[in-house]
């Protein structure tokens, strides 16, 4: 986990863009560094995990022709890193972020064939006077951009860009109006208008005074294959072993989320039973008892034989922490869950953990929500815990906004979007006319939700393209990791692992009508009964109704209108 701050710009001046580069040092804290040349400029704060003593950047090849740095990780970069050196490429460092220029100077843009990890990067190339950026396939480190009046900045976070003082700061207001409708913002897009966001999978390249943007992966174009139950579980079973085992980190203390659901209980069972993993984290939370999952997490723990930290969190420490889980956040929320995830970062970090592993994707690539469930089996398959739990979330609770355009398209509606639309049906009569978009958000996702060779992939494809890479990924996990210097590491969102997975035929996910059969059959040895069978429950606050008319929370309204947003 590091913060990029880049670009081109005639505006520099090294006392504003330093000051800009320290809005994200909570990402790096570890060192930073701000270089610039010919009005191009780089900023690197670090979090040193490979290489701790001689990872610096900016990293520059041989000639010094190509200057880059790296927010991430890429694996298996040893090996990468041998074959070039066998090739006379001359390494300065022992960091996986400095293949990536030997990569590029071999393969130029195709180089991105080769990377693989949790990553976003700025390249520029002096010869050709071209910059080259990308981000990783699920989104999981974000990458922003700005570009307006010859001004071209790249940055992971809002936070520095709305430092430099050229840069306009005003609502985006298409970007606010999607988000009303769909709960989630567009996905190359922030709440400011002119800066944008680059999206999952995607590359951007300026050159000539052009700037253009192109996905070079796709869940849409993962091939289709057949496998009966038991090679689908096994290969499952083989690649999850295997995308835990690149992310181990040899140089640093790392540590898990536990939730007590099944899919942190995998990451944590094989951390504990392969790699020596002795810590893992969750959180209780105190006051309704019915989305406080610490006692599966203690009953995983005990089966592991590992040290269990149980962090307590109150209505009172969600409202203490929303201010600085909201300004970390840069995107919307409707859970107190953003502070729950800042609280537990927050502690793993106090604890000497530079690294945190979770079990973020799983749900995406093995269709493990219980909406993915409805639409696929139907909603009878739900139990009444689901229903219970889940309604007005992520399934429907009644009447909904004009959803024919989705249904006439596509001939169905996936049923997490049926579930946003029945929130804003209900939100409706607070929208003013000011923040009125031009967009017909409906009309805009559909391009998201075609394409797929099934409904089920249609519903799951769109969910992770809008919710886990634009909210789960970057609002609740790296944005509250990074806020405490801290690196999230994502195995069920390895990249063979995702392409394997998703390429299943439908029924697989289903076996025998239950959801994530695969993964429950695979590791039953591995985990208590208790776990294995255990119903999904999204990780979610308790709702704060019965705080709304405190004087804490009175108070957290001036607080939060107080706040200074730029």
């Amino acid at each position: 986990m590091c913060g990029i701050f880049s670009g081109q710009t005639s505006h520099f001046n090294y006392h504003d863009f330093y000051l800009a580069l320290q809005k994200i040092n909570h990402r790096g804290p570890d060192s930073n560094q701000l270089i610039s040349f010919d009005n191009n400029f780089f900023g690197h704060t670090r979090l040193s995990i490979n290489d701790i003593e001689g990872g610096q950047q900016p990293i520059l090849n041989e000639d010094k022709s190509i200057v880059a740095i790296v927010n991430g990780e890429f694996y298996n970069f040893e090996e990468i890193r041998e074959k070039l050196i066998k090739e006379g490429h001359n390494f300065s460092t022992q960091s996986d972020s400095e293949i990536l220029i030997h990569l590029y100077e071999k393969y130029s843009i195709e180089c991105l064939n080769y990377l693989h990890g949790e990553f976003a990067f700025s390249l520029y190339d002096k010869n050709k006077k071209r910059w080259f950026c990308a981000r990783d396939r699920m989104g999981i480190r974000p990458l922003l951009y700005y570009y307006s009046n010859n001004n071209l900045i790249f940055s992971s976070e809002l936070k520095s860009i709305l430092a430099l003082p050229f840069i306009d700061k005003k609502l985006d207001l298409d970007s606010v109006w999607f988000s009303q409708h769909l709960q989630y913002l567009p996905k190359d897009k922030t709440l400011i208008k002119g800066i944008n966001m680059l999206e999952p999978g995607s590359y951007l390249i300026f050159e000539n005074n052009n700037l253009k943007t192109q996905s070079y992966w796709n869940l849409k174009n993962i091939k289709q294959q057949v496998f009966d139950f038991h090679e689908a579980k096994e290969k499952s079973k083989e690649l999850i072993f295997e995308a835990m085992k690149k992310r181990i980190p040899k140089e640093v203390k790392w540590t898990s989320h536990l939730s007590g659901g099944i899919d942190s209980s995998i990451v944590t069972a094989i951390g504990a039973k392969e790699h020596n993993l002795n810590d893992a984290f969750t959180v209780q939370f105190t006051d309704q008892p019915l989305y406080d999952e610490s006692m599966f997490a203690k009953e995983t723990a005990n089966f592991l034989g590992i040290n269990l930290h149980v962090i307590p969190v109150s209505f009172n420490d969600i409202l203490d922490n929303l201010p600085n889980a909201v300004y970390h956040g840069e995107g919307l929320s409707i859970n107190g869950h953003l502070s729950a995830k800042y609280i537990l970062n927050k502690e793993i970090k106090k604890n000497g953990f530079k690294v945190a592993f979770s079990g973020e994707g799983s749900d995406e690539i093995f269709m493990g929500y219980s909406h993915l469930k409805k639409d696929y089996l139907s909603s009878n398959s739900l139990t009444n815990f689901e229903q219970q739990y889940l309604t007005g979330f992520q399934i429907s609770d009644g009447n909904t906004l004009n959803l024919d355009l989705i249904k006439n398209s596509l001939g169905f509606i996936p049923s997490w979007l049926e579930a946003k639309s029945s929130m804003a049906f209900k939100f409706q009569f607070l929208w003013h006319s000011k923040f009125k978009g031009n967009i017909n958000p409906y009309e805009s996702i559909l391009k998201d939700l075609i394409g797929y060779s099934s409904p089920l992939k249609s519903s799951s494809g769109s969910w992770s393209e809008y919710c886990l890479s634009g909210y789960i990924l970057k609002v609740l996990d790296d944005a509250q990791s990074a806020a405490h210097g801290l690196e999230g590491r994502l195995p069920f969102l390895d990249t063979d692992l995702v392409e394997f997975a998703f390429s299943l035929p439908d029924s697989i996910y289903f076996h025998n009508n239950i959801e994530k059969g695969l993964l429950r059959e695979g590791f039953k040895n591995y985990l208590p009964e208790l776990i294995i069978n255990k119903t999904k429950q999204s990780f979610m606050s308790p709702p704060m109704n019965n705080y709304l008319n405190t004087t804490k929370f009175q108070n957290l309204k001036v607080i939060l209108i107080l706040m200074k947003p730029f």
